[in-house]
């Protein structure tokens, strides 16, 4: 089968084809960004000359209020068209028409192509529209060329066509290995999965047989873990199809994006329905109290304030579920600041809030300056060290230790990974518990909330972190936090 026309493949592709393209900015002077080398040609200037003085510096003075009007008001993806004169570096002028389109990505950056029109004439008799030249049909399908070459160098997505077979006759370069795709259809392409190259395939002659366009189809490519977002088209000569047109966008980071806003969206509402539960619980038990208070015909003081007693700590578990639901919820929201920070420092200070009379802390071994936010950081040793001293009963021993080299003073270097562990001697959690410790609202102790670990891995999983949970050498619980960045070891440590 021939291959289709460049004329007829360049239709396809754009409207119109002659001319100059380029990017720029929507205010001011009109900055160019980028330019196809032609511009010098209509000008007198390099690319890099208007890049300094502003697309504007090239048009006419008494041109430039009306084409800055034209775009001011124009939405993105709008599309404007504006006729003004081009005033050349030698004094002469030429007319040129614009037609603009105002970015969907970024409001502020035009995006079109330029045509010079000064040998174009308007038949008075007609309106129709004619050149002066035959020169000028050569010039035009050399612009057109020119421009294909431009769109198919600098377009910024997977562009390719095909011809009746399938085959890929053009690639563009945005993935700069064009080279693995002409002459071949996609079942000939290695790095492409079998499945999906039949696939696509199948819906290559789907376009090409039947003339069906294919529109934004997702596609996983497994190997790559990848996905893209297709469309293909039909390419046409006389009415007849004689090959595609396509374009294939990498949306990984939209559909992590997506499964990320799903995870989200069920946990949310897990915890609506956790908090729902346990903060009815405390609740009522106050109520009941109450109730008793006010059936009593004559209470006796010490029936008074056992009741108050209650309804005072029924109250202290509803707050402390609320304040818990509310720092799960701002630390699952994946912010953070990170900066250098004094593990054992930190470690310190949330001990002081945490610790009790009766509970030890045997402090690490040096010391560690890790890159973590350091609220957040602190907030999960706090959570790890109270679960530690709730969970141990009297007299536990608590201890956190520096995993993997990162001790100051200890052969390490910046950016490699490690970690700490929160150790203690209490009863330590069964086997077939430690899965399901850091659920919302999981506890085994009766004025417990549940969410103290899963604060910790909330917090973890933003810095990019792991969490396990094991069993102490010395029979209790053992909490490990790794994955942890550590700064360069000339990194002055700061005050926690």
């Amino acid at each position: 089968m021939t291959d289709a026309p460049v004329e007829t493949v360049l239709d396809s592709v754009v409207e119109s084809t002659d001319g100059i393209t380029y990017r720029r900015q929507r205010a001011g002077e009109q900055t160019l960004l980028d330019a196809s080398d032609e511009v010098e040609a209509l000008t007198g200037c390099a690319a890099d000359t208007l890049a300094d003085r502003g697309w504007l510096d090239a048009v006419a003075p008494d041109d430039r209020a009306a084409l800055r009007d034209a775009v001011a008001g124009a939405a993105p993806g709008e599309c404007v068209e504006e006729t003004y004169r081009i005033r050349r570096t030698d004094g002469t002028s030429r007319r040129v028409r614009d037609r603009m389109t105002v970015s969907r990505d970024d409001s502020s950056v035009l995006e079109g192509f330029v045509v010079d029109v000064t040998d174009r004439r308007i038949d008075a008799e007609d309106g129709t529209a004619s050149t002066t030249a035959a020169t000028d049909s050569v010039a035009q399908a050399q612009r057109d060329a020119a421009l294909l070459d431009a769109i198919f160098e600098r377009i910024p997505v997977h562009l390719y066509v095909k011809d009746g077979d399938a085959v890929h006759q053009r690639v563009s370069e945005h993935l700069d290995r064009s080279e693995a795709y002409v002459g071949k259809t996609d079942l000939e392409i290695d790095e492409v999965a079998d499945k999906h190259a039949r696939q696509a395939y199948e819906d290559d002659l789907q376009v090409i047989q039947n003339g069906a366009s294919v529109l934004d189809k997702e596609e996983h490519l497994p190997l790559l873990e990848q996905w893209n977002l297709t469309s293909k088209v039909p390419l046409r000569d006389g009415g007849e199809v004689t090959g595609l047109v396509g374009v294939t966008r990498e949306i990984t980071e939209r559909k992590r994006t997506q499964r990320e806003l799903r995870r989200k969206t069920e946990r949310l509402e897990e915890f609506a329905d956790v908090v729902t539960h346990d903060i009815r619980t405390p609740l009522t038990a106050a109520r009941d109290h109450l109730r008793s208070l006010e059936q009593a015909e004559d209470p006796d003081g010490a029936a008074v304030d056992e009741h108050l007693s209650a309804i005072t700590d029924a109250i202290e578990r509803a707050s402390d579920i609320v304040d818990d639901v509310l720092a799960l919820s701002r630390y699952g929201r994946g912010e953070i600041d990170p900066e250098s920070v004094s593990l054992a420092a930190l470690a310190e200070q949330a001990w002081e809030v945490v610790g009790t009379p009766e509970a030890t802390l045997e402090r690490p071994d040096g010391d560690a300056v890790i890159r973590a936010d350091r609220a957040q950081l602190r907030q999960l040793l706090e959570s790890l060290l109270s679960n530690a001293v709730e969970h141990g009963g009297d007299g536990t021993a608590v201890a956190v230790e520096i995993l993997d080299g990162q001790a100051a003073g200890s052969d390490r270097q910046a950016n490699s990974a490690g970690g700490f562990a929160v150790v203690d001697d209490g009863p330590g959690i069964p086997c077939g518990e430690r899965e399901h410790v850091f659920e919302p609202a999981y506890t085994t102790r009766e004025d417990g909330t549940g969410f103290g670990l899963a604060i910790v891995e909330e917090i973890a999983d933003a810095h990019g972190w792991s969490v396990s949970v094991g069993e102490g050498d010395a029979g209790g619980t053992r909490i490990e936090v790794t994955g942890i960045e550590h700064a360069a070891e000339d990194h002055p440590d700061a005050d926690a």
